[in-house]
């Protein structure tokens, strides 16, 4: 999963924020409203904005195109009540969240006169606009751009992003359908094998593609399958993988439980997503299986300030139970990602001091901008014993971040399979046909400046995830050498 932290979501969250990232941002309380009006833009994202006394312009542009991606009005547009904090020489805005001891920043805009020139010269209009003319070849084009303009890895991806235009885009002309250009646009991000890029259609959150790299347990069992069962050719057929693959990934769960040393002692919290135990040797295991959802399901109604406060009452109860183990054993190989602050929130139960965990920037132009550290202190009577974390191939994006967190610890051994090597937070972009195109443009640095795009971050002790012996001899192999390890 990507990681979700919109603008509305920490909107949500200004009664709660109270630390500034930068002694160069004011006092939120000594801020003035009309000191958020003007022309403001961040361009290492691609974005503008455009504030007004009662109305907010959003913006989206490359060096050649541009569309007006959303509006605000009323309250929504109020930018001192959603929490944007001002530099003290005004020429800088972003959005702020310190919570429970962990710190989220948004973009920084920079204050300017005018509109970047392609949204004064070629302001796109988006389908459903006024004025909108259908034109696949300008779309393709669009996208295109967006990626070579702010994506950060194509040479660590072996891609030749020009040559993929060449390629693909002669396909194309301005009465191609959707489902032409479409078709065009998967066959672009292919290469990349990146799981933070996608394609997605026009009104759809679900129809869309992108694509992984490395091997995951889903690619064990569907590879087990059809070389059991032949290719998959028509829905009956997809039924029935479907619930081979629901059956296989039931049964993972089932033996990672089943080292517990009463099952009757399992406990859950956080809507599931965290789950607890001790072992017969009192070394303690917690399953961390996302880093959102935390207090429900409902992808169209996340509260961040509801999903952290979920987070915490779970963490401090799974904690308590786990405090006098020997040794503990942290999994987050199913881990797909989710917000950056539930791993930083998540991480400080076992920081043994104040650290400099992570630093990130992003891409602008041929150079980056501003490196920004990331440091956490410990919660009160943190977790130092030793630790064994468990990820693989399927973890992914905001459970990464933590995995890079963790191995920078003396107490920490990691077991197990690389991770995706998506790290960075997803870029939300729009092209003028309404399809949604999701890209990244950022570095995720370690302490010593890794770059773990691509490769994912690396283990200590290497151990496939879930294969089909294990699953046959009902044993996972990480977690027999990582009680091995820690006994």
């Amino acid at each position: 999963m990507q990681k979700i932290l919109c603008s509305h979501i920490i909107a949500a969250c200004v009664l709660l924020s109270g630390c500034n990232s930068s002694d160069k941002y004011a006092d939120p309380n000594a801020i003035n409203g009309d000191q958020y009006t003007g022309t403001w833009i961040a361009p290492a994202y691609g974005e503008a904005m455009v504030v007004e006394r009662n109305r907010v312009l959003y913006y989206q542009y490359t060096s050649e195109y541009c569309i007006q991606s959303d509006t605000d009005n009323g309250s929504n547009a109020d930018l001192e009540e959603n929490y944007w904090q001002i530099s003290v020489d005004q020429q800088r805005m972003r959005q702020v969240l310190s919570l429970y001891g962990i710190d989220q920043r948004e973009p920084e805009y920079i204050k300017t006169d005018i509109l970047p020139e392609s949204c004064l010269q070629n302001l796109v209009k988006k389908k459903n606009e006024s004025g909108y003319t259908a034109d696949a070849s300008r779309d393709f084009d669009f996208f295109w751009k967006m990626f070579y303009e702010y994506y950060p890895t194509f040479n660590k991806r072996n891609v030749d992003w020009e040559s993929q235009r060449s390629e693909l885009s002669v396909s194309l002309d301005a009465n191609s359908s959707d489902e032409t250009l479409f078709y065009a646009l998967a066959e672009m991000i292919e290469p990349l094998g990146d799981s933070h890029v996608t394609v997605m259609l026009d009104g759809s959150d679900d129809e869309g593609v992108n694509f992984t790299r490395g091997v995951t347990l889903i690619d064990r069992i569907t590879e087990e399958y059809i070389s059991n069962n032949g290719s998959i050719d028509n829905d009956q057929q997809y039924s029935q993988y479907l619930s081979y693959l629901e059956e296989q990934s039931e049964l993972v769960d089932q033996i990672r439980l089943s080292y517990a040393s009463d099952i009757e002692n399992i406990k859950q919290a956080a809507n599931g997503n965290l789950t607890w135990y001790i072992n017969s040797d009192n070394i303690g295991y917690l399953g961390i299986e996302n880093m959102i959802f935390f207090s429900g399901d409902n992808t169209d109604d996340i509260s961040f300030v509801e999903e952290i406060d979920a987070l915490q009452s779970a963490m401090q109860q799974a904690m308590s139970d786990l405090t006098d183990t020997s040794g503990l054993i942290i999994d987050i190989r199913k881990n797909p990602g989710g917000f950056d602050g539930a791993s930083q929130l998540i991480a400080r139960y076992f920081l043994d001091s104040e650290r400099e965990l992570y630093s990130k920037q992003a891409r602008l132009g041929d150079s980056r901008t501003e490196l920004e550290i990331y440091k956490l202190q410990p919660v009160n009577n943190s977790y130092t014993k030793p630790i064994v974390l468990l990820t693989s191939a399927m973890t992914t994006s905001a459970a990464e971040v933590f995995a890079l967190m963790m191995r920078n610890l003396p107490h920490v051994t990691l077991i197990g399979e690389s991770t995706q090597g998506a790290l960075s937070d997803v870029l939300s972009k729009s092209l003028p046909n309404g399809f949604k195109i999701d890209l990244v443009n950022e570095y995720y640095l370690s302490p010593e400046g890794d770059f773990f795009e691509v490769e994912g971050v690396p283990v200590d002790y290497i151990r496939e995830f879930g294969t089909e012996t294990q699953r046959l001899n009902h044993m996972d192999d990480a977690i027999e050498l990582a009680i091995e390890l820690l006994n």
